[in-house]
């Protein structure tokens, strides 16, 4: 289809599959580094440049990532096809420096995905690492990430309240979660509610009757077991 335009592009990339494909449409472009020496290393430099701009946006074949209470590792074989006979061992460092090896289990539905639950409770930060074992026909794979938990952080997240989070923990300790709307009914229903009175009370064991006759029962077989042995 002819071009409405009398210019043709010099450069054109688009997506294939993972990577990236490009095409150089000039005939003449070895023809910059033959005019001037200074000019020949800019072209090597302008090659260099744009392989590493084709390269960038290829995926590892080993990558691993955290996704919320879990962390995924991903592993492709050498035709970028997921590879699922491969083992992946996981192991986290905590914020104390401390590592931790963790199972991981190939996931149902993704080949190739290779999952295992971990749950980052401690402030801080974390790192994960994914490796493989090497064989005859692949060498060893390692990849890393990272995150960090703050509490404060999540909890200051967003001004909104978690009405989700507030009506389940109503609903598991016997209460209710009120709108500004229901506050005038309710300060007037406090009245009608029951209100649990808890009391604390000391009592010395002394004054328990039950006490005190065991105590008795203790000194009177004590005194009749010394005078039937004659004991002094």
């Amino acid at each position: 289809m002819p071009s409405p335009s009398p210019h043709a592009p010099a450069l054109v990339t688009r997506r294939f599959g993972r990577g990236r494909t490009a095409v150089l449409a000039l005939t003449d472009f070895w023809r910059w580094g033959m005019t001037r020496p200074d000019a020949h290393a800019e072209m090597e430099k302008a090659w260099r440049q744009t392989l590493r701009w084709l390269l960038a946006d290829v995926p590892r074949r080993l990558t691993v990532k955290a996704e919320g209470d879990a962390i995924a590792a991903e592993l492709f074989g050498a035709d970028f096809h997921p590879d699922e006979s491969a083992s992946v061992s996981l192991k986290v460092k905590r914020p104390d420096g401390t590592w931790t090896n963790i199972a991981a289990r190939p996931h149902p539905e993704n080949p190739g995905v290779m999952q295992a639950p971990f749950h980052s409770t401690d402030p801080g930060n974390y790192l994960v690492e994914a490796a493989t074992r090497a064989t005859e026909k692949q060498p060893a794979l390692t990849a890393r990430s990272g995150w960090v938990v703050n509490s404060l952080q999540d909890e200051y997240r967003s001004l909104r309240p978690d009405m989700e989070a507030m009506n389940r923990l109503a609903s598991a300790t016997g209460g209710r979660v009120l709108s500004v709307a229901d506050l005038s009914g309710f300060v007037e229903s406090i009245k009608n509610l029951p209100v649990p009175v808890t009391e604390t009370r000391r009592e010395p064991l002394w004054h328990s009757p039950a006490w005190l006759s065991l105590a008795l029962a203790c000194f009177i077989g004590e005194w009749g077991l010394r005078r039937w042995k004659r004991l002094p």
